[in-house]
């Protein structure tokens, strides 16, 4: 029962959370200093891809 209980109070957290989500979109910027700026503004984590040949 207690089980049931903590599977039903997470469910509605974690449902909430990605109801709450801005629809999975990534907006990329080209610029790192766009990039970091716009990533201060809003408050959410940045992350850099780049490749190398070496």
């Amino acid at each position: 029962m207690v089980k049931a209980m903590l599977a039903l109070v997470a469910g509605v957290l974690f449902a909430g959370e990605a109801l709450a989500g801005d629809g999975g979109k990534i907006p990329w910027e080209k610029e790192p200093q766009a990039a970091i700026k716009a990533a201060k503004v809003s408050g959410k984590p940045m992350m850099f891809f780049f490749t190398s040949d070496g």
